[in-house]
């Protein structure tokens, strides 16, 4: 039997047939080394693929996340047309703020679909969003004091529910996690 490239899209749904037949995530890593060659993608692709019963468990906890996130970037994009000081500086929040909602968007579906390496991601940019607000140059009254307390809590929130799913969906999804035999195998509990 010839080995191929690893196709992610096919080789995802039958992780999650499989998964859904009763079949072990070792038997999975058994069946698909032998169509394909990459080892060590196909085992971070079954520990980087949430199962059934972790989305039922976690997913309101994946819409708050959602939620979240969603509320955070328009908050983010009206503050960006709220501070604006000349009539040009349109120019430049416009396609910004396009390219932000896009971003988002994106984020948000691929965290809907469950993606392990969005919920990472999610993090570092959060906390690079956070700081574009222009704190040193910023006049503190009760309105620049009150908007960043939200800010700030709308960030610990996202950042916190980010981790708090990644670890709890993928705990076994690091490169450097994954365990082996003897032989170099990569094992599954």
């Amino acid at each position: 039997m010839n080995k191929k490239s690893l196709d992610y899209k096919l080789a995802e749904k039958i992780i999650q047939e499989s998964r859904g037949c009763g079949k072990t995530d070792q038997e999975i890593y058994n069946e698909l080394s032998q169509q394909y060659f990459d080892k060590k993608s196909i085992a971070l692709l079954i520990s980087g693929t949430a199962t059934a019963e972790q989305k039922k468990k976690y997913k309101m906890l994946n819409i708050l996340l959602l939620v979240l996130i969603g509320i955070y970037v328009v908050l983010v994009v009206l503050y960006l047309f709220n501070k604006r000081e000349f009539p040009s500086d349109l120019w430049f929040i416009i396609p910004f703020s396009v390219a932000l909602l896009g971003m988002a968007g994106y984020f948000i579906y691929e965290i809907a679909w469950y993606n392990v390496h969005f919920y990472r991601m999610c993090v570092m940019f959060t906390i690079v969003f956070s700081f574009q607000g222009g704190y040193l140059r910023r006049v503190w009254n009760l309105e620049s004091v009150i908007e960043t307390i939200v800010k700030l809590l709308f960030v610990i929130a996202i950042v916190f529910l980010s981790i708090y799913l990644n670890k709890k969906l993928f705990s076994n999804s690091k490169h450097r996690k994954l365990k082996r035999d003897a032989d170099g195998e990569y094992i599954f509990e």
